[in-house]
């Protein structure tokens, strides 16, 4: 399959260029503001619900369509538009086509333009509905009416089917049944460093720094490496593209916690650059049950951020970019000790557009973490962990016109990890990987899109591995149906193969060498409907696991990474559905179905060790009103309910090698959020929110599942931004 895919770019050349000629529509799309160019932006031409032909602007805002179908033909069509954070354009025209050349199009800025998106499953900027991939945006007027004063808040009251846990200092994450070692995390596109069982730390994030985040759905990408198999979170920061900007904000949190961010940047012709940071405080606190009988500490955390993005254009073809970001968590764990946790990530980017139809980048990333133990009295240090990841990217991009897309290329990945749950960090351990990719994105006919491709993974353990993927989607008047197979390759991380740690002299956590790595066969379905005020979607995920990687007790107590013999299967089900009230009002609500049994036998019957939620509602209600030109204010209300789960553990008996089953039952639990802004000249904007609004407290605690909030909280933010 790559071959076939490599030689399309030699094979069929005469599609890399749209000529101009007779019946050809062509324009130029600027911004209202300075005048400047607006590249990606999607242009249609529209006749009844059917869109006979579209394309997107280039660098100088340009387009070229050519409609043979209409030369000659009196006909009634729309040319309509697009891109998100504008107003959409829209003409109509009625007359003879033969050619059409339109005046300068300006796009006016929009907030309120929720609907019109762009993504990056295919590493290049196309809009929402033209990505057979399912994909949920999260934009940055999304974020604004949260309020959130941490990542965590955003994700949880955005994605539904997440839930986050506290254990060993770390923030750890599932989502949709998956851990996160099934989730690429990606920050602008990139493999960024993990802890200890793949979760991220979201600390390394100012929510206010956020552009978009975006979350596709399941393996269909085959861009992203073997932890995508329950999908993507890519995280985008923000871009400036004013000749000067400047923001701060300011918050406080009834728990202790605040926030504070700095932001300012420059633009010119050939620079762009921007310098931000941060420091903020997360208040420590005790969470505790109902009747107090069970108590969980969360830790009290400074957090400090500073960052510079700057991107450098010395010609319309060509690029540059380099991104470096430094992150400090120092977490108050005792009276004895801190532990500090540190993040440097550095991105070096080229790009060079060789023709309108044809770009190639390059990239390298390099992202390090480390945990340093610093016991404070005795005035001395202990590096607990260090981690390394890098990677090098060569990509080619060809643009065939009409919708059609080739991204192909070579990567190289290296991880390096020294630990004290490791060898007592004596010894360092790394893995090694390289990887051919490519995928095209076919537009079929104007309703059909087929967007298929394959990874081959060559891993210095586990040779060569080939994960073809193919989605196809078909687009009929509002409804679009989207239909697709994935497999996919996930290879034993540093941890799962070494992990050797004693866990306070009561058990030991060991790693396995003779790990194989997992597969899955992945089937996804996803129907989506929608016009100017309702919206629905609803779609099932089925995946088969063969040698799936979990960690099982022997008689001893210990906990062994092991494969699992056979298949395991985990299905996943959701439905999401909006209704745009009227102008400025939105009502919302997603449900999540997650089934992943993780059977085992002991003594001699079968044990259902599964520790997922299976059922997750979440509802919003947003409300917007421009009162004039200057003032505005906006509510918001989000609820997400999580299921009840009986969790069944397994322990050694005292005094024997048998094991025993224990069960305990984690209560399902309601989080409500409640927002109230007002903004003047879109400058400046004070926010008041209520977090966990029903003030709930857990019946039972557990480090797998837990709320993570002691209670009702209220926070208030002012924020500028020039």
């Amino acid at each position: 399959m790559l071959v076939v895919l490599f030689s399309l770019v030699c094979t069929t050349p005469s599609f890399a260029s749209v000529k101009e000629g007779e019946g050809d529509i062509k324009g130029r799309v600027v911004r209202q503001t300075n005048h400047q160019p607006i590249s990606d932006a999607k242009v249609e031409i529209i006749e009844g619900n059917k869109s006979l032909a579209n394309t997107q602007t280039d660098k100088q805002g340009g387009f070229v369509l050519e409609i043979p179908k209409l030369r000659g033909i009196r006909r009634h069509f729309i040319i309509r538009i697009s891109h998100v954070g504008y107003e959409t354009y829209i003409k109509r025209v009625d007359q003879e086509v033969k050619a059409l050349e339109l005046e300068e199009i300006v796009l006016k800025e929009s907030t309120q333009n929720l609907e019109e998106v762009v993504v990056t499953s295919t590493r290049t900027l196309r809009h929402h509905k033209d990505v057979p991939v399912p994909t949920q945006i999260i934009t940055r007027a999304q974020i604004d009416r949260i309020a959130p004063t941490t990542m965590k808040d955003i994700l949880l009251y955005s994605i539904p089917g997440i839930e986050f846990s506290q254990h060993g200092g770390i923030t750890h994450i599932t989502m949709q049944g998956y851990n996160a070692d099934y989730i690429a995390f990606l920050i602008d596109g990139e493999e960024v460093a993990g802890l200890k069982s793949g979760s991220i730390d979201l600390s390394r994030l100012s929510p206010d720094n956020i552009e978009r985040i975006e979350v596709i759905k399941g393996a269909g990408s085959a861009l992203y490496g073997s932890s995508a198999i329950a999908g993507v979170i890519n995280i985008i920061t923000r871009q400036y593209d004013k000749p000067f900007s400047a923001g701060a904000s300011v918050g406080y949190s009834q728990t202790g916690g605040w926030t504070s961010h700095l932001q300012t940047g420059v633009k010119t012709k050939i620079i762009n650059n921007s310098l931000t940071g941060s420091f903020d405080r997360e208040g420590g606190y005790t969470l505790e049950t109902k009747n107090k009988s069970v108590s969980l500490d969360v830790p009290r955390n400074d957090i400090f951020r500073i960052g510079n993005r700057l991107k450098v254009t010395p010609s319309d073809q060509i690029a540059f970019g380099w991104d470096v970001n430094f992150s400090r968590r120092k977490q108050f764990r005792n009276e004895f000790h801190n532990d500090i946790y540190d993040y440097l990530t550095n991105t070096l980017r080229a790009s060079w557009q060789l023709s309108p139809t044809y770009r190639i980048s390059a990239l390298y990333n390099g992202d390090y973490s480390s945990r340093v133990r610093d016991f404070f009295k005795a005035e001395e240090k202990e590096t607990q962990h260090k981690n390394f990841v890098q990677t090098l990217r060569l990509q080619h991009d060809v643009h065939f016109g009409k919708g059609n897309d080739l991204n192909f290329g070579i990567e190289g990945h290296m991880e390096s990890m020294l630990s004290s749950q490791i060898n007592e960090a004596k010894e360092k351990k790394s893995i090694k990987y390289g990887v051919l990719f490519a995928q095209h994105l076919w537009k079929i006919g104007s309703s059909v899109d087929l967007l298929y491709g394959a990874r081959a993974d060559y891993h210095s353990n586990y040779g060569l591995h080939l994960s073809p993927k193919a989605t196809l989607s078909y687009k009929m008047g509002g409804w679009i149906l989207r239909g697709g197979y994935s497999r996919a390759f996930k290879s034993p991380s540093v941890m799962d193969l070494y992990f050797n740690w004693s866990h306070q002299g009561m058990f030991d956590i060991i790693g396995n060498p003779d790990l194989k790595p997992e597969t899955a066969n992945q089937f996804l379905t996803n129907l989506e409907w929608s016009n100017a005020l309702l919206s629905f979607a609803a779609g099932v995920t089925h995946t088969l696991f063969k040698d799936r990687i979990v960690m099982q007790q022997d008689k001893k107590g210990n906990q062994h990474h092991v494969n699992i013999d056979g298949t395991s299967r985990m299905t996943v089900a959701d439905a999401h559905a909006s209704w745009r009230i009227c102008n400025g009002f939105t009502l919302s609500g997603s449900y999540t179905f997650s089934h992943a049994p993780a059977y085992r036998e002991i003594n001699g019957s079968q044990v259902d060790l599964s520790t997922i939620r299976p059922h997750n509602l979440l509802a919003k209600f947003d409300a917007y009103k421009a009162w004039d030109d200057k003032w505005s204010t906006s509510l918001a209300l989000i609820g997400q309910y999580l299921s009840t789960i009986k969790v069944n553990t397994v322990s050694k008996e005292e005094g024997t090698d048998k094991l025993k089953v224990e069960s305990q039952v984690y209560d399902g639990y309601p989080m409500f959020r409640t927002t109230a802004s007002v903004s003047y000249d879109r400058r400046i904007t004070l926010s008041l929110s209520v977090d966990n609004l029903l003030g709930y407290k857990a019946n039972n605690l557990g480090y797998q599942n837990a709320s993570l909030t002691p209670g009702r909280i209220f926070y208030g933010k002012l924020s500028f931004q020039l």
